[in-house]
């Protein structure tokens, strides 16, 4: 058992059809949240999504814990199919899905926290990606503020540098503690919005 995570590393193949299931996740996802939104209308819809979020960052910690035995899947079926279903549910959460992507990959794959966080990186680019180009094809990102795109891209290079360095300097343990750290902070951020919300 300890050879095999030993031995854990980013396969090319996985992460293609990671990718390629990610991104019709994305494309389906869309589709679903536009069929919630018809269904339920505007504030419905806005709570049931910051329900489902509090409920899937809860279960990310858990998954997270170390109290889920890994499975230990693998194959690119199984790569292909973790893709579709989590970028599906990012969309549909409106979120990247990064903390429910890792611990998903902890629990599925087996893998370390370095390996799960670069999957839920790709993940995140072929899942949001194609949602971008949605917005592009139907115009509705025009609205958006451009300085407003440039700030988030720059902010988010940023986080990633600064992320890589951390990570290059600390242990797995600790890694997978400020992971934990960080859901909590933004389980409690989605609880307040929530309340405030009903409020």
């Amino acid at each position: 058992m300890q050879s095999r995570h030993a031995e854990q590393h980013i396969n090319m193949k996985y992460a293609i059809w990671l990718g390629i299931g990610s991104v019709i996740g994305g494309a389906l996802g869309d589709f679903t949240f536009k069929q919630i939104y018809d269904a339920l209308g505007d504030d419905l819809s806005v709570v049931v999504q910051m329900v489902l979020v509090i409920i899937s960052l809860i279960l990310s910690l858990y998954g997270s814990s170390g109290h889920i035995q890994p499975l230990y899947l693998a194959g690119t079926s199984v790569m292909f199919m973790s893709g579709l279903g989590l970028g599906w549910l990012a969309t549909v959460l409106g979120i990247g899905g990064g903390p429910i992507n890792i611990a998903c990959f902890l629990v599925l794959l087996g893998l370390e926290i370095r390996p799960a966080t670069i999957y839920s990186i790709i993940t995140i680019f072929f899942s949001q990606g194609a949602k971008i180009i949605q917005a592009l094809a139907s115009k509705s990102i025009m609205n958006v503020d451009p300085l407003m795109i440039i700030v988030i891209i720059i902010t988010a290079l940023l986080g990633g540098w600064l992320g890589a360095i951390i990570s290059n300097r600390i242990t797995e343990k600790r890694i997978l503690m400020l992971f934990n750290l960080v859901v909590v902070f933004v389980l409690i951020l989605d609880a307040g919005n929530l309340i405030g919300y009903l409020v």
